[in-house]
């Protein structure tokens, strides 16, 4: 009854989920035995899949996609790197940019770059991720090292090593 009560709401897909694994936990925490435990009755599970099926109707969503760059705007952000008549923060953060679309990195990525490792190699630039979504601290990769090779570019390849003197 709690379950289809709180569905009745307006409540988010996740809710009824989180209520049954809530339930789960509390048994088991509880050391109820097994055959008493209301979650593991097929009553519970078939209510949960019910409310399940019915809030994904009123929600259909477009999955959600990466926003893509056009081609144009990185020849654009290569040319802002390369223009020495800018100042040099709009040409520093058109690099980083470029940085970013090239190593594939997310937004949030970009806070855990360590830019103590940043550096100039054979073949282009590498840097370590100290966090992020799957790396950081208590994850089983603690690492990740990110490496743009020397001919990554759309319209001119001194980009990056012009933006790398401008960086560091």
């Amino acid at each position: 009854m709690y379950l289809e009560a709180r569905a009745n709401e307006p409540c988010g897909r996740s809710v009824p989920s989180s209520i049954y694994k809530t339930l789960l936990f509390m048994e088991a925490a509880g050391e109820f035995p097994v055959e008493e435990q209301l979650g593991r009755t097929s009553t519970v599970k078939n209510v949960l899949e019910e409310i399940n099926m019915s809030l994904a109707e009123f929600e259909p969503r477009f999955a959600k996609k990466a926003w893509h760059l056009p081609v144009r705007i990185v020849e654009i952000l290569e040319e802002l790197v390369l223009d020495c008549r800018l100042e040099a923060y709009p040409r520093a953060y058109a690099w980083f940019r470029l940085i970013k679309l090239w190593t594939g990195m997310r937004f949030s990525n970009t806070a855990g770059l360590d830019h103590s490792t940043l550096e100039w190699g054979p073949f282009g630039i590498t840097a370590v991720l100290n966090k992020t979504k799957t790396s950081g601290p208590g994850k089983k990769v603690p690492l990740l090292r990110i490496w743009v090779n020397s001919e990554c570019y759309v319209k001119d390849q001194t980009w990056i090593s012009t933006g790398f003197e401008l960086w560091m």
